[in-house]
């Protein structure tokens, strides 16, 4: 990797793109580990015990980075996917820099929420041992995401200016069973009905034939399973800016998802009512 010797003090102002590509995937597989060992650290704190030992808000600190690094993973990989087809522009830029202000929150937090309370901590205890593991692994890993807003300083020289081709679609819902969604695309209208039922049978049935998919990325699996779920959620519950809220952020995974939105595409469009409703 191309980082500093110092966490978080990496100067990328020389560095080539390929240089900050190797960092954002190492990122990667960093951010799996950790993720990883904090998962496996408090399941072993609770089984023995000890979890309720630990203050309330280092515990909290510990499950919240458990969330926060699944979101870096969703990310990292949507700004990996614009790097390598060129296609980066500012929302790219805009994640790094976000990833970079929270992991600089979390160092702090991790400091705070551990060193407010001394009383839990048995030096010698095995199972304080786990927790004190889990402390200075995770800042670690914090301290060396801090990297990630020298990089957002560097990104925007990379911005691709050259316009890509986007086919926009403009929807209108209205909800209940027999839903009709109008599209507006190149000054055609059309309206197609989208039946409560059959979108959440056809939903079910597109995730479960994602699990079995191998020439899909684990990581790109599991996002566009979110959006699908938060879709059915959204259209059984009548809630039509979730809706316009799961069909942008499929249109924008998709975008980033590179060579792999072909294979996603064909399966999803081969459902009609899942078709229907993001206009594929």
């Amino acid at each position: 990797m191309a980082q500093g010797i110092m966490g978080g003090m990496t100067n990328y102002e020389d560095q080539s793109i390929r240089d900050i590509l190797e960092d954002i995937k190492g990122w990667v597989s960093y951010t799996e580990e950790i993720k990883s060992l904090t998962e496996t650290g408090i399941d072993i704190l609770k089984n023995n015990g000890y979890w309720s030992n630990i203050p309330y808000n280092f515990r909290a600190t510990l499950l919240s980075s458990i969330k926060c690094q699944n979101t870096f993973l969703n990310d990292l990989q949507l700004v990996i996917n614009a790097i390598e087809q060129d296609r980066l522009s500012l929302r790219e830029v805009n994640i790094i820099k976000r990833i970079g202000k929270n992991a600089i929150e979390y160092n702090t937090e991790y400091g705070k929420s551990y060193k407010e309370e001394s009383r839990w901590k048995k030096y010698g205890n095995k199972d304080f041992q786990v927790a004190e593991n889990l402390y200075a692994k995770g800042r670690d890993y914090f301290v060396t995401m801090q990297d990630a807003s020298n990089i957002s300083g560097r990104l925007p020289d990379y911005i691709n200016t050259n316009p890509h081709s986007v086919n926009q679609t403009i929807y209108q819902t209205i909800n209940g069973n027999g839903n009709m969604v109008a599209g507006n695309n190149s000054g055609t209208m059309n309206k197609i009905e989208i039946n409560e039922s059959q979108f959440s049978n056809d939903i079910e049935s597109a995730v479960e034939n994602l699990k079995s998919r191998q020439d899909i990325d684990d990581q790109l699996r599991k996002y566009i399973t979110e959006i699908l779920e938060e879709s059915k959620s959204a259209v059984q519950q009548g809630d039509l800016d979730a809706q316009a809220n799961s069909k942008i952020k499929m249109k924008s995974f998709l975008m980033g998802a590179g060579a792999n939105a072909t294979n996603l595409v064909n399966l999803l469009g081969s459902y009609f009512s899942i078709a229907s409703y993001f206009q594929f």
